[in-house]
């Protein structure tokens, strides 16, 4: 998978200038495929752009449950060699964090970890991660380490409000070797993660 990006509360413009800009990032960098894999999940308050290469064998995946607290698009990108395991997660901010987005984010990540493959959770938790001894932020950092996983956005502003808000989560052993995050208002009132 070359990028992959969500864009909250953007609408269809804003998605197509995202979606614009890494089909821009993705040709400059030297890679021309005949044919690309475009993800766009157009949910009720976000929007998930995720582009992978033909040369990739692309699954979309279908949810293990109708979370009712975040929503979701799942699929898996690979080779012959790996594969990966990708779900692009919003979670309203307008609505607090609850038990059950817990419960579900959970139950989520207890499918995945079956996957015997790379994961990448990606997107809009709202959850203030960068903020030292918030109880949602400490909660959501304890669920992770019990998956093995960590969070790789840098504790910068992902949100015209401020705040880390978008995450990009892998399991620990996997590494990034490159991360950027635009600042926000460049496409929407959140960064563009890639």
């Amino acid at each position: 998978m070359y990028g992959a990006a969500v864009v909250p509360d953007s609408g269809v413009g804003n998605t197509w200038q995202c979606l614009k800009l890494i089909l821009h990032e993705f040709l400059s960098n030297g890679l021309t495929p005949s044919k690309l894999h475009i993800v766009i999940s157009f949910l009720t308050h976000a929007d998930h752009v995720a582009i992978t290469s033909d040369a990739l064998d692309f699954r979309r995946l279908r949810s293990p449950f109708s979370p009712t607290t975040f929503e979701s698009a799942a699929f898996t990108v690979g080779s012959h060699n790996a594969t990966v395991g990708v779900l692009l997660l919003y979670r309203p901010g307008s609505s607090a964090v609850t038990e059950t987005f817990y419960s579900e984010l959970t139950e989520y990540l207890e499918v995945f970890a079956l996957y015997k493959c790379q994961i990448v959770i990606a997107g809009d938790f709202n959850i203030h991660v960068e903020k030292d001894g918030d109880p949602d932020a400490t909660r959501l950092q304890d669920i992770l380490a019990s998956f093995d996983c960590t969070q790789h956005v840098p504790l910068t502003p992902t949100h015209r409000g401020g705040g880390t808000l978008d995450l990009v989560i892998t399991k620990s052993e996997q590494t990034l070797t490159e991360m950027k995050v635009d600042p926000p208002d460049v496409i929407s009132d959140h960064s563009l993660i890639r």
